[in-house]
């Protein structure tokens, strides 16, 4: 005996309660729930063109009621499909008496089975899929984790917030800042960047860069392991370091001993002490890292979140996202030129800082046009792809070392960071120590 057919997810009466409502209390419903839905979120065919009506009247500026969205539905030859006026004087009869919020309330369980029906399609085309043979299973599920984000992304609505909140807000955080006597900020532990900057911020999106071999990579690093010292979880997306190098460079910071020595595993007795010290404290750290070479914006988001959740049975939080390097990164098929690709990248990273409230770090080549220059301090007109890597971050830090370039100049370490770009702050270049044997940033005194 076969069973009735199972239906997708769909809440009829809230449904009709959203209908009702728009109907009878006119565009002021309409405005109250159109940041939640739009009228492909409704299960019935018959709703969804009536709530396309009531939408493109409220637009216009034009009333909502059953005659107006009538005379709209017959112009676009769609009156009788959706059951007559007599159908739409029937909706308005059967209003529910709405409390304050709960018109929000029935449109968030529309939305709510119209994503899970999105999951399910989606579920289904992969499961379809998978019975026709998967050639490439990373690939595949890669793709299918950035399928389910989008549809997780799309039912966000937009958060309105009045001007009070937000002044109460800024109020409440320079009070705790002024209590604490620490920066605005995650403190990056040095001294005089932390002064510029108020140290690194949630949803910030702060782009490091300089020519190969300034040391992108320790700083980012040595940030990252700051912030975790500091009781914030830290991610580290290495598309180029395998993560037994990024392993290697944290116990030469920590334990002060020659990268060098990290080849041949010669070390004296006291480094070796250090360096099993260096193994207990790292332990501890909430630092993650991902040496997975070719890892898409969506996987990042994806991954963001897994750790995040992992934080937070914890009681933790992620304070910091490194990607090294945005140049490695790849964006969406159909993107043909350069600029077109960093400009999503940029922009999705951007938006992974907002969404994830983390501050993201992107380590970003320069074109060789310093080289050419007597001056080789860095420029914003340097970065490759500069267009939208400028326009994108909220901050930009060039690193610069003049031994680089002149292996007499003295001292030998003495690194510029230049602060070329600040949404929130002054631009100013500030000195710290570079010690290349342990690969580490100090303070310059």
């Amino acid at each position: 005996m076969t069973g009735a057919p199972r239906m997708p997810p769909f809440d009829a009466s809230a449904e009709g309660a959203v209908l009702s409502a728009c109907l009878y209390r006119g565009a002021a419903a309409v405005d109250e729930v159109v940041d939640l839905l739009t009228p492909d979120r409704f299960y019935s065919e018959t709703h969804r063109r009536i709530f396309e009506a009531c939408v493109a009247l409220a637009s216009d500026s034009s009333p909502v009621d059953p005659v107006t969205v009538g005379t709209w539905l017959r112009e676009h030859g769609r009156l009788e499909q959706v059951g007559g006026l007599a159908h739409l004087v029937k909706i308005v009869a059967s209003a529910p008496a709405l409390t304050e919020g709960a018109l929000r309330a029935y449109a968030t369980a529309v939305r709510n089975c119209a994503t899970l029906r999105d999951v399910l399609a989606t579920c289904q085309r992969a499961a379809a899929e998978i019975y026709e043979g998967v050639e490439e299973t990373e690939p595949f599920v890669q793709g299918l984790e950035a399928k389910l984000h989008d549809v997780t992304m799309a039912r966000r609505s937009v958060a309105v917030t009045p001007m009070k909140e937000v002044l109460r807000g800024s109020i409440e955080a320079l009070r705790r800042r002024q209590q604490s006597g620490v920066v605005g900020g995650i403190p990056t532990g040095l001294v005089d960047l932390d002064f510029v900057t108020g140290g690194l911020h949630e949803t910030d999106l702060t782009v490091v860069a300089a020519r190969p071999g300034m040391g992108k990579t320790s700083f980012a690093l040595q940030l990252a392991i700051e912030a975790c010292r500091r009781g914030r979880g830290a991610l580290f997306f290495s598309l180029e370091m395998g993560e037994e190098q990024i392993g290697n460079r944290v116990l030469c910071m920590d334990a002060r001993v020659n990268l060098q020595g990290m080849r041949t595993g010669q070390f004296r007795p006291a480094e070796w002490g250090r360096l099993d010290q260096a193994v207990r404290q790292g332990g501890s750290l909430p630092l993650f890292v991902v040496d997975q070479g070719d890892t898409p914006l969506p996987v990042m988001r994806t991954i963001v979140r897994r750790v995040q959740s992992s934080l937070a049975r914890e009681n933790r939080s992620l304070g910091v996202v490194v990607v090294d390097y945005l140049q490695l990164m790849t964006g969406r098929p159909g993107k043909h030129t350069r600029d077109e690709i960093v400009s999503e990248i940029t922009r999705g990273l951007k938006g992974l800082a907002k969404e994830s409230k983390t501050a993201v770090i992107a380590l970003s080549q320069l074109n060789r046009d310093v080289e050419k220059r007597s001056d080789k301090h860095p420029l914003l007109s340097d970065l490759r792809e500069s267009g939208a890597i400028e326009q994108d971050a909220d901050n930009v830090l060039f690193l610069y070392r003049a031994d680089y370039y002149d292996e007499h100049a003295t001292p030998r370490g003495v690194t510029d960071i230049d602060v070329a770009k600040q949404r929130n702050g002054p631009t100013r270049r500030v000195q710290v120590m570079f010690h290349a044997e342990s690969t580490r940033f100090e303070d310059h005194r």
